[in-house]
């Protein structure tokens, strides 16, 4: 959104923009469970939250994919889970029960097609140690380091998503873990409340510096 902002005909210069991100209360229950190989999908169940992709990808994969989430595309989610059984829906859950499925999860998968802000449940999914394979686009793809804490995918394409989550199942346990480990070190590092206080103040000391240098 800076960049975009930046670029625009607004007129506001670059030193007037500060980039503090979201953050999220990690779970309450912290305690760690094992890995399984599901991957997850939490979010609305709308066409630009390309769930209709993700659908399409795992109809021709052999891997469990489980979709948590309402929206107006609920009822051709569950014509798929009569179609296909690796397919399954829960519509909803509360915020504890989805941690949990985030932590035992393979994987998250993020397969918006529209050009996302941010990504809430990205930073969720790396405060419970588990990494994101995420389209390549907005918000999200700079929230996900591509090799380092997920995997990025060409936005729209079926088979590049196929592909990446076949690469991902495929990855060593030792490399997953280390992925997985990354992604909550970025947790902690930037999306985490306890960093907020310095994001804040960090953004009040510029913004006071600015104000004394006009009066200089």
């Amino acid at each position: 959104m800076a960049k975009l902002y930046k670029g625009s005909k607004l007129g506001i210069t670059h030193d007037r923009f500060f980039i503090k991100p979201h953050f999220v209360f990690p779970s309450k229950n912290n305690k760690m469970t094992e890995k399984g190989n599901d991957f997850i999908y939490v979010g609305r169940l709308s066409e630009e939250k390309g769930i209709h992709l993700l659908v399409q990808a795992f109809k021709h994969l052999p891997y469990n994919l489980k979709i948590i989430g309402d929206g107006p595309m609920r009822e051709m989610i569950e014509k798929n889970i009569f179609e296909h059984k690796n397919i399954s829906y829960i519509s909803s859950m509360s915020r504890e029960d989805i941690f949990f499925e985030l932590r035992s999860a393979c994987a998250l998968i993020n397969p918006s097609i529209c050009l996302e802000t941010f990504g809430l449940t990205i930073i969720e999914s790396f405060s419970n140690h588990c990494a994101v394979i995420t389209t390549n686009i907005g918000g999200p793809s700079e929230i996900v380091t591509n090799g380092i804490n997920g995997i990025h995918f060409k936005i729209g394409d079926v088979e590049d998503l196929k592909r990446q989550i076949k690469i991902w199942f495929d990855y060593s346990d030792l490399k997953k873990e280390k992925m997985r480990n990354n992604a909550f070190q970025t947790y902690l590092e930037l999306y985490s409340p306890d960093k907020q206080f310095g994001f804040f103040e960090d953004i009040y000391k510029k913004a006071l510096n600015e104000v004394k240098n006009d009066f200089i």
